[in-house]
């Protein structure tokens, strides 16, 4: 059965990474804009037959009365919630990460794989780490893969 991959590296500016097990890709821009280009890719998918749909999210903390709006009313917390709901509307398998989990995955495995996309403020390089780990805690691929 065929899956679709989605990654999201939340903030005011966000990374986004898109697998469908044979092509990659991604970008970065502002919080909404990523939030709908996952809307577009989940609609689409879901219109598809037998495809698995996964949405892997930073997960966060927050101490009690901590959160205070993104400057432009949209960022980390939003997106989250926003995935979260987007995940649930399209029936998707929902990957909560916490944003420690990526800090194994080096720049170099990135590169192996042809995953490592440039960005100016690595959102996009974060958020293929994110489906890295997610892949790996699947065992769709293996850390052999990768050295």
């Amino acid at each position: 059965m065929p899956d679709l991959w989605l990654a999201n590296d939340p903030g005011v500016i966000s990374g986004l990474m898109v697998w469908d097990g044979n092509h990659a890709w991604a970008q970065e821009g502002p919080a909404l804009e990523m939030v709908s280009l996952v809307e577009s890719e989940l609609s689409a998918a879901s219109r598809w037959d037998g495809w698995s749909l996964h949405v892997i999210v930073e997960g966060v903390t927050l101490p009690r009365m901590s959160h205070s709006p993104a400057k432009g009313g949209f960022g980390q917390i939003e997106s989250i919630g926003a995935l979260c709901y987007l995940a649930h509307r399209y029936m998707a398998e929902l990957l909560p990460q916490d944003p420690s989990m990526r800090k194994g995955i080096t720049l170099t495995m990135l590169q192996k794989i042809g995953w490592y996309y440039p960005s100016p403020d690595k959102h996009m390089i974060d958020a293929a780490k994110h489906l890295v780990v997610a892949l790996l805690k699947k065992r769709i691929i293996k850390i052999e893969d990768l050295l």
